[in-house]
């Protein structure tokens, strides 16, 4: 009997999720792909699949069963999400001869997995085109048209009345297990401090791609994607740990995709842990040492959740080009709090805010993100003890002086704010701190307070660049959002 690899992958899985801003949508828009994808799947293709998770899977079927398969889980798509949702499937014959259990996958898998990258660019985004007055998009997708009648929006698709529906079950479930989960953001934001805001954690596996290319056979791809799904929620369990579930919810937990809302002092320690203990796990539950990299954005709960979402994803993608310029395996964080309605996405932002080009051989670089676990341990430390005592008039003032436009005048004016600094421990701390996470010594020549001098290579011109940078900016800019002693405004 003829036999065929059949993929699947789940079209625009975020576009689906986060079509809506309100976490009931998100939250039922998330779980009806997971029921689909993990719980009706293989009874519609009629097979164990090898795998199922994140939104795609692998199985193999008769060939003469193929395009039926794909066509059940395609209509099943469409009817659990009221249309939003697709699904692109592609089938790839074997030879008869093929060992299911040791037959060498790989030149297959590459095929198949270029069959399905085309398959998916083909299919277009769906778009509803109002074509009488009377008919209406919905309040809450505008891709969609309205069909039903919400008491709270008005006219909603009958696909934000499926997520709404299966966000209540959730939530019922939840609270007859005794772990009730938040009904909107501005619950979570409740227990945020400060309050009003909370953290939007993403996560990204590095070089995922790459492992599961290597996988000799069938068993062995089925073996990795399994056991890449259990790292990825053991990870987050323990990154999650001591947070009420009334206090957190993810959205999308599948793949190697991560995307959290925390309460906001829980951002970064949440963000350290998932980065620590996916990298403690991986050669346990893989066989193999890899990385996760996570960005942490904050804002006030009313700011608008996609535009939110794609400065966090900006700023994920940030870390990771910047993992692959400093040679690194990745497991990067990288943070941005949202300061207004207009902000810039974070490579933007690093460009024309975080970044002056003073000449052709020199520039301030008022960042030193995205940080390595270790350097972000060192920055929340000195939040929570070693500048415990710094007066927070003192840090805005060093902070205004980082932000000068030319490195001479920011040294005067910060070398000015120390000279006037009463209490010379926490002085001296703040000195130390630049140094400590620079890799200087305090009285090192290269420390030219409040920056590190750094001399590098110059991609343009291939001499020599000189790189003023500094963690202070970013010490003030976190600093409500993280646990630490309470600081004075006495001079």
């Amino acid at each position: 009997m003829s036999l065929s690899l059949v993929a699947f992958d789940t079209d625009r899985i975020k576009e689906y999720v986060f079509a809506g801003d309100a976490l009931r949508d998100i939250r039922g828009a998330s779980s009806i792909l997971d029921q689909l994808n993990r719980e009706l799947l293989p009874d519609l293709v009629g097979a164990a699949p090898i795998f199922a998770a994140g939104g795609s899977a692998l199985v193999v079927v008769p060939s003469a069963e193929a395009a039926g398969a794909i066509e059940r889980v395609r209509r099943a798509y469409a009817d659990a999400s009221g249309g939003a949702a697709t699904i692109t499937g592609v089938a790839l014959p074997l030879p008869d001869d093929f060992d299911l259990q040791a037959g060498d996958i790989r030149p297959f898998w590459r095929l198949l997995s270029d069959r399905l990258a085309a398959a998916k660019a083909r299919t277009p985004p769906f778009l509803a085109t109002a074509s009488h007055p009377l008919i209406r998009y919905d309040a809450v997708d505008d891709a969609q048209y309205a069909a039903q009648h919400d008491p709270v929006d008005g006219f909603i698709s009958l696909a934000s009345q499926l997520k709404r529906t299966r966000s209540k079950a959730i939530r019922d479930m939840a609270a007859d297990a005794g772990a009730p989960l938040p009904e909107t953001f501005e619950k979570i934001a409740d227990w945020s401090r400060p309050a009003g805001y909370f953290a939007l954690v993403v996560a990204d596996g590095d070089r995922m791609g790459r492992l599961m290319e290597s996988c000799p056979t069938l068993p062995a791809i089925g073996k990795t994607a399994r056991a890449l799904s259990q790292l990825l929620g053991e990870t987050v369990e323990a990154a999650t740990r001591g947070i009420s579930s009334l206090q957190r919810d993810y959205f999308i937990l599948g793949g190697d995709d991560i995307v959290l809302a925390v309460p906001a002092q829980h951002g970064l320690p949440v963000a350290l842990r998932l980065v620590e203990e996916f990298a403690r796990r991986s050669p346990t539950t893989l066989g193999q040492s890899k990385t996760l990299s996570v960005a942490v954005v904050w804002a006030h709960m009313r700011y608008p959740f996609a535009v939110w979402r794609e400065l966090a994803e900006g700023a994920l993608r940030f870390a990771k080009r910047e993992a692959e310029r400093r040679e690194l395996p990745g497991g990067l964080i990288n943070f941005l709090v949202v300061s207004s309605a207009n902000h810039l996405e974070f490579g933007a932002y690093h460009r024309a805010v975080l970044t002056t080009k003073e000449s052709a051989t020199r520039r301030i670089v008022r960042t030193m993100r995205p940080y390595s676990p270790a350097d972000l341990r060192t920055l929340m430390h000195a939040r929570a003890e070693l500048l415990a005592g710094v007066p927070r008039s003192k840090l805005e003032a060093l902070n205004r002086a980082v932000f000068q436009p030319s490195s001479r005048q920011a040294m005067l004016d910060a070398l000015k704010i120390l000279v006037h600094w009463h209490g010379e421990q926490s002085r001296k701390a703040v000195v130390e701190f630049v140094a400590t996470l620079t890799g200087l010594k305090p009285d090192s020549h290269d420390l030219s307070f409040p920056f590190a001098l750094r001399r590098e290579p110059d991609p343009v011109s291939g001499g020599e660049r000189e790189t003023y940078v500094t963690p202070l900016a970013d010490l003030a800019e976190v600093w409500d959002f993280l646990p630490g002693g309470r600081t004075s405004d006495a001079e």
